[in-house]
Formats: structure tokens, sequence, C-alpha cells
């Protein structure tokens, strides 16, 4: 996005915090009976968590997507760098620059969507990678002790396991 979030320097920031508290009030609530049904779901603590996680993770979409447009137009936009060769562009540079039909700018809005998006993508991405090392490790080391009976070993490490066979 061309914004610095510093997420893997900090994995406790409150953004992180914010986007793992929606991943798994979304898992929670898709398999919860009760948490299917949104006049019940209203009266839960897990929607007042994701009230104030989605309060957050708009508003940090929103003030980097203000900071970027004002950037943008402060400063007059140079096509090549100092080599002359193309300047790379972030994705949300893109964004503020795109026309609809019209001719008329993105809403902020949309931008927000398309911001949230890319960012809970990346988060996703390092998530798997996170998945598929710990059932190597797990795997490995059972491997070596317990001669290969992996059939034995799932029950334990199933929700790794359908992760990484779901990936």
């Amino acid at each position: 996005m061309g914004v610095e979030i510093n997420a893997q320097e900090n994995p406790q920031s409150k953004y992180v915090r914010s986007v793992h508290t929606m991943c798994k009030i979304v898992v929670e609530r898709a398999f919860n009976p009760l948490k299917t049904n949104d006049f019940l779901y209203n009266f839960t603590l897990d929607n007042i968590a994701e009230r104030k996680a989605v309060k957050y993770l708009h508003s940090t979409a929103d003030a980097v997507i203000k900071m970027k447009r004002e950037e943008q137009q402060k400063e007059e936009e140079e096509e090549n760098d100092d080599v002359g060769g193309k300047k790379r562009v972030a994705f949300l540079d893109l964004l503020l620059r795109h026309r609809d039909e019209n001719g008329q700018p993105l809403s902020d809005k949309c931008i927000r969507k398309q911001v949230n998006t890319i960012m809970f993508a990346i988060f996703e991405e390092e998530e798997e990678e996170y998945f598929k090392k710990e059932l190597q490790t797990f795997l490995h080391i059972h491997q070596q002790t317990n001669g290969g009976f992996y059939f034995l070993l799932v029950l334990p490490i199933q929700p790794y396991y359908k992760y990484y066979i779901n990936q």
C-alpha cells in the first residue's frame, strides 16, 4: 500500500490483533448455530469485539487513504526516477488515481474495501506459512519417534492438518 504498518516486527500491534479478532469471530460465528442468527448475535460479546475491531480497521484504512490522498495532492508525481526507469507505484496510489467510467475518482469507502481486502490477504498468507511450519515440525518429530504412523497422530493436529490440506 506504500505505508508501513510494521505487522511483522510488532505482531501484538492493535492492527494485527484486530485482524486476528475478526478472523476468529468469523470462523466461530460460521460454526455456532446461536451466532449465525443476527438477532441473537447482537447480544453476544463477540458482536461488541467485532464492532470494535471493524471500527479500528476502518479508521486505520481511512487514515491511510486520507494521508495518501493529501500526499498525492501536495507533490507533483514524476513518472521517472533518477536513473530514467519507471517509478514503482503502490497499489493504494493506483486506487487513488483510478477514475470510474464517468471520470469520477473512487470513493473513500470503495478504496477502503479494496485496502482491507489486500491487507487481510497479506495476513492470511502469513498465517498459512505458520500452519505449514507447525505441521511439518510436528510430523517430522513424530516420524522419528513413532516410526511414521501418521494416521494415529492426525487427531491432535487436526486444525493444522485440515488447513494445510485445504491450501
